[in-house]
């Protein structure tokens, strides 16, 4: 940016300033016209850019009283100060008005000691006699004894003509003495091997620096040999942290990071043993259309593991980990077309269902049933039974939960 200081006081358009963005010389006023034709100030430094000043209220910012201390009081006058003929050495008003010149007597004393006007040095520097009057050694060239300097053409300087033009090469005669900067050949070479403005990379060509995640990258320069790499939020790369046993599973929940369990946490001696039968024993009328959880009575089959325990009609596990779960339901109904569901689930979702349909009309009886499936439960969660129909009918018509000992039911088996 060049330092603009040609006048007190600049004016330009804001979209100007922006383009131009010079640099105002020291206490230069910027005066910019806003699209709303309002005007705002800026005031140079001779050293920042416009668009690095800020604007200033021109009303306050400049002293309308002299204030400077050091300043004396004949100076802070409105008039200039007013001398006597003594006080800048001169004669007064009421000295003649004739044709000779006053002068000091120093002034006097100097010139009375100067030569006269027709003196010479004769025998004192040089002896009286002739002297060269025009230059006659032979070794001079004539173009060097003219009295004015030789005049040279274009050519004999290596320069070219005034008139001269570049037609074909930069501009024509033609051409308007605007704004625009007569570059150098070197100048156009080394814009030309510039990279253009728009231009893009290859992945081949990002040699150095570290890509961030949102840029394909990892956000790091290295990682620990071995570890697990996983992104532990949308942007961000995580490595899992080594197992504190050998031999450990890793695992992960339905969210959150992945973890590892000791693999005797799941395979242990429990598993295969904790088993556990909760059954309806006695007969249970559905009269609800939506879907209804059954009541199971009997523990009809022993758990002695102590991690499958009753629990409000439903069977509570007290360790994470992959369970077996089956399930029955023996309906008796009246009506036609029915359909019913079993539902398995965990006090918020149902998270099995198996769908019995049947045409039959009148009074049937029926069953559905879900034969043994793996889910991963966490501990202290309770599984229930529900009897559904599709959208929440049951049947059409009157239905009746048979219980027998193995008839309805719900059974866990801990795998590990």
């Amino acid at each position: 940016m060049s330092a603009i200081a040609l006048s007190s006081q600049i004016t330009k358009t804001s979209s100007e300033w922006v383009t131009d963005n010079p640099i105002l010389g020291k206490d230069i006023i910027g005066v910019e016209i806003t699209p709303g034709n309002t005007l705002r100030y800026k005031r140079g430094d001779g050293i920042t850019t416009w668009d690095g000043l800020n604007y200033i209220d021109i009303a306050g910012d400049y002293i309308t009283a002299e204030t400077d201390p050091t300043v004396p009081a004949w100076a802070k006058q409105t008039s200039k100060p007013t001398y006597t003929a003594s006080e800048v050495g001169a004669a007064p008003l009421s000295h003649a008005n004739d044709t000779d010149i006053h002068v000091s007597t120093a002034e006097k004393t100097s010139w009375n000691s100067k030569a006269a006007g027709d003196h010479n040095h004769d025998n004192v520097y040089q002896p009286i006699g002739s002297y060269l009057t025009s230059e006659s050694d032979p070794t001079v060239p004539s173009w060097a004894k003219q009295e004015s300097k030789p005049t040279y053409t274009a050519s004999e300087v290596g320069a070219a003509a005034a008139s001269h033009n570049h037609d074909t090469a930069y501009a024509p005669i033609s051409h308007s003495n605007d704004s625009s900067i007569h570059v150098t050949a070197t100048d156009k070479t080394n814009w030309n091997n510039k990279a253009n403005s728009d231009h893009v990379h290859s992945a081949s060509d990002i040699t150095t620096g570290i890509l961030s995640v949102p840029r394909g990258g990892s956000g790091k320069s290295s990682w620990t040999a071995n570890r697990i790499l996983y992104p532990s939020s949308p942007t961000v790369f995580a490595q899992l942290p080594f197992p504190t046993v050998n031999g450990s599973i890793l695992c992960q929940d339905t969210s959150g990071a992945p973890y590892w369990v000791d693999q005797n946490d799941i395979t242990g001696e429990d598993a295969g043993k904790a088993v556990l039968r909760y059954a309806r024993t006695s007969n249970q009328s559905m009269t609800s259309s939506s879907a209804t959880k059954i009541s199971l009575t009997s523990r009809t089959e022993i758990d002695d593991s102590g991690i499958l325990a009753v629990s409000s009609n439903g069977i509570k596990v007290s360790k994470t980990g992959y369970y077996n779960i089956s399930a029955q339901i023996i309906f008796s109904a009246t009506g036609t077309a029915h359909q019913a569901t079993l539902a398995i689930n965990d006090g918020t979702n149902h998270i099995i269902k198996e769908v019995r349909t049947t045409n039959s009309s009148g009074s049937i009886t029926d069953s559905v049933s879900l034969s043994p499936t793996l889910v991963y439960l966490t501990a202290n969660t309770t599984i229930y039974l529900y009897y559904a129909g599709s959208s929440g009918d049951i049947v059409r018509g009157t239905t009746t939960i048979t219980g027998t000992k193995y008839g309805t039911f719900l059974q866990l088996e801990f795998v590990g």
